[in-house]
């Protein structure tokens, strides 16, 4: 928090290595997802906030997992949140405003498809290639551009319009 970066060292897994369903610190799938990410201003507030929420709450992480303590997202009881609680809130939060808004339902939801979505914003706001590809943790940039960078009609047609602008004199 003092340098405003996130270190993306470790992660956190929810599993049963033969010591029953609990959870464990592994390393990150490949050397590429090892990265220091420069903290964005409003990512900073955002995780000021959310202590704040927690103290008011009586949200306290007491848990320590292979080491590690002080998680920042925790549940009521205090223990870190594993992605299939994450996952259980977005399709919960999905079925109750598809249930209310049926003529513009959203698509399913799933941290891994808000994956997808942040690394499309991110491109659309024109985000440099390599920085971005730095920000996934892939190891290509062509990962980044063909896997995770969705475009869109809107988004072209915005492109489209932009490039015209610049060359029609």
């Amino acid at each position: 928090m003092k340098n405003r970066t996130i270190s993306v060292n470790h992660q956190l897994i929810y599993k049963n290595f033969g010591d029953g369903c609990k959870f464990h610190v592994s390393e990150p799938k490949t050397d590429a997802g090892k990265r220091t990410i420069p903290m964005a201003e409003t990512v900073h507030r955002a995780f000021v906030e959310l202590r704040k929420q927690n103290l008011i709450l009586g949200r306290r992480s007491d848990a320590e997992v292979d080491g590690y303590s002080n998680f920042v997202f925790v549940s009521g009881n205090g223990q870190p949140f594993a992605i299939n609680a994450v996952n259980s809130f977005l399709l919960n939060m999905e079925k109750a405003y598809n249930k209310v808004h049926s003529e513009e339902a959203i698509p399913h939801l799933s941290a891994h498809i808000l994956r997808h979505t942040g690394c499309t914003l991110l491109a659309s706001a024109g985000m440099d290639i390599k920085a971005l590809q730095n920000v996934m943790g892939h190891s290509d940039a062509s990962i980044t551009m063909n896997v995770y960078n969705h475009s869109s009609f809107e988004r072209t047609e915005k492109e489209v319009q932009r490039i015209d602008n610049v060359i029609n004199f």
